[in-house]
């Protein structure tokens, strides 16, 4: 997926999805009754997550967190990226490149923990910044996040 695309998703399920398998370490799999869901890591089973998160027959996913649409649940992201050694800053742009009220997230690491890929990002001496932006902040969060794990090694 390229950074626009990821830009350019809406806050809902299917970023939902994307965030907990790509971020947060969720897997696909295949239940015991043949359906496709996402299990957790273990970890995260022992905190009391659902064990099983399966697409119904509409398409919709049954108990996932709401990363992109409650701060709650983005702050678990952010809890994710810090924990890998990422340094994080949430908040509202205000200069003349976004429009008025756009949320932004920005992930930092030294630079020898990432390669050069197809992100948004700033450099400095010895950091890299990538930036998420989006109109609401757990958007933000969970699109910079994504962005991120796009950038690492």
């Amino acid at each position: 997926m390229t950074s626009d695309e990821i830009l350019a998703m809406k806050p809902g399920k299917e970023l939902d999805a994307l965030v907990a398998e790509k971020v947060m370490g969720w897997t696909w799999a295949e239940t015991d009754s043949g359906l496709e869901g996402l299990f957790p890591p273990q970890e995260f089973a022992i905190h009391g997550f659902k064990p099983i998160h399966i697409f119904n027959d509409l398409g919709h996913l049954h108990g996932m967190p709401e990363y992109s649409t409650d701060i709650t649940e983005a702050w678990e992201v952010i809890d994710a990226m810090q924990t890998e050694g990422w340094a994080h800053c949430v908040n509202s742009v205000q200069n003349h490149n976004y429009p008025q009220g756009i949320r932004h997230c920005c992930f930092s690491r030294p630079k020898d923990h990432i390669q050069e890929v197809d992100v948004p990002y700033i450099s400095s001496e010895d950091k890299v910044f990538i930036h998420g932006h989006a109109k609401t902040t757990p958007d933000a969060i969970c699109k910079a996040a994504l962005l991120t794990k796009d950038a690492q090694l």
